[in-house]
């Protein structure tokens, strides 16, 4: 299974959307999947096909479980950092994406995506020195670095999920969109 350049952008952007929504709006273990997706956690067996809702139904219930649990490992501990993700953090992490799955599809220089990986940087570092008043910014820094690597594997594990949902239960199979966005 190769995922499409859409599929890689879609699912990344959606686990890094998990983390600026879901401090400011929720508490506990409660999640902001995305500003573009929600979920009927008590109506999964919407999802399934009428030929195969009934044997199916609770089989795709331990599947949902599962990859919630495994999105919970990685999201929820990142989520009780003492200082959350700020609009303006926010806002850089999702042009560093951007610069990342462009690099990573494109027959441009290296050099060129690093010179803009650069500007992320420079302009997340003034505004810590400067919006931030911080002299010491590694530690923020380094956590929101790894937000975005738990954020891409998130990402890649969220593929999988879809792929595990059309393969076993057939659920993407009448969206012509989504199969496209995560399928290809």
């Amino acid at each position: 299974f190769q995922a499409s350049p859409l599929s890689k952008f879609v699912s990344r952007f959606k686990m890094i959307e998990n983390f600026y929504p879901t401090p400011l709006y929720l508490s506990g273990p409660n999640s902001a999947l995305s500003l573009m997706q929600y979920i009927d956690c008590s109506n999964v067996e919407s999802w399934l096909t009428e030929r195969n809702k009934e044997k199916r139904k609770e089989d795709l219930e331990s599947t949902f479980r599962g990859f919630a649990r495994d999105y919970a490992d990685m999201i929820v501990p990142m989520r009780k950092l003492r200082e959350h993700v700020t609009e303006r953090e926010f806002h850089l992490f999702i042009q560093h994406h951007s610069v990342d799955e462009a690099a990573v599809h494109s027959e441009e220089s290296e050099e060129h995506f690093s010179e803009l990986r650069g500007k992320v940087f420079d302009e997340l570092q003034k505004y810590y020195r400067f919006d931030l008043r911080l002299s010491d910014f590694s530690l923020r820094l380094g956590n929101l670095m790894t937000l975005y690597y738990n954020a891409s594997e998130a990402g890649h594990l969220m593929r999988e999920e879809y792929r595990m949902y059309t393969t076993m239960f057939e659920v993407l199979e009448v969206d012509e969109l989504l199969s496209q966005i995560f399928l290809s």
